[in-house]
């Protein structure tokens, strides 16, 4: 369907083309809910994409209602404001063709004691108020619930400890396999802590980690927020400093001396 753009028109379902001719197209967006998805023709050459992306990344970072961008530097290059697709593990080991560009919207949180629960979003979606964006970048999508019960796992145990639904299912086939833990893997876990006999072990330490994206020339900037146990990895949250739920307001670090503005007195000296 052809849509008048000069007059406001808009799809309904968020995907879109821009294009003069159906032949043509400037890029097409992909809606995924808390983020849509931007391609751009396959045989443009490096210039005319860098070129592209770009500009899409300015005019982005110039809406009030996007959050954090991500490219992919293996096509555009890289581009200040945003960092590269592989920070959302996107790479090459999916069938699906990978996005130039990513752009994520604002969430913020509401007055409630459970801020993940209570989190609203800006969305590219046809979802209605109140019903649930499933795929996001903010703490209120990442924010995950798992519950293990047997003879094997300890009773009356919540742990804070990151976890992923593939630490869940190591776990379970090490428990099939008589306990065997095998060869430690990078990508996931077994759930030590919450299996009997782990109150005689303290918790795994957590690191927090954050990439940051070099900042345009408005200082506007991109971060991963990463929770580390061990080798393994956890997406916590990504998105712009203080719009994005999960990606705190950054603290400014820059010192910065302000000249006092000249002014003339006069002292006066008496004998006494």
């Amino acid at each position: 369907m052809r849509l008048n753009w000069w007059a406001g028109s808009y799809p309904r379902l968020g995907d879109a083309t821009i294009a003069v001719t159906p032949s043509s197209s400037y890029a097409e967006i992909e809606t995924r809910g808390g983020f849509d998805l931007i391609y751009m023709p396959e045989p443009l050459g490096r210039a005319e994409l860098t070129h592209r992306a770009r500009f899409i990344v300015d005019k982005m970072f110039s809406q009030d209602y996007v959050s954090g961008v991500f490219v992919n530097e293996r096509r555009v290059g890289r581009i200040d404001g945003a960092l590269s697709i592989e920070h959302l593990n996107a790479g090459d080991d999916t069938a699906e063709q990978l996005p130039d560009i990513v752009v994520s919207f604002v969430s913020s949180t509401m007055n409630c004691r459970h801020p993940t629960i209570c989190a609203v979003a800006v969305a590219d979606t046809p979802i209605q108020e109140g019903h649930d964006v499933a795929v996001g970048l903010s703490r209120a999508e990442t924010s995950n619930f798992m519950a293990a019960r047997g003879p094997d796992f300890r009773a009356n145990f919540i742990s804070r400890t990151p976890a992923s639904n593939q630490d869940l299912v190591r776990t379970i086939e090490a428990l099939l396999r008589g306990g065997s833990r095998g060869r430690q893997r990078a990508d996931s876990r077994i759930l030590t802590e919450s299996l009997r006999g782990g109150e005689r072990f303290r918790e795994p330490a957590v690191k927090k980690r954050v990439i940051m994206s070099r900042p345009t020339e408005n200082d506007e900037v991109t971060e991963v927020h990463l929770l580390s146990v061990g080798p393994v990895s956890y997406f916590y949250a990504a998105g712009g400093p203080g719009r994005t739920v999960g990606v705190p307001q950054r603290e400014s670090s820059e010192w910065r001396w302000d000249w006092p503005k000249w002014r003339r007195f006069t002292i006066q000296v008496s004998p006494d």
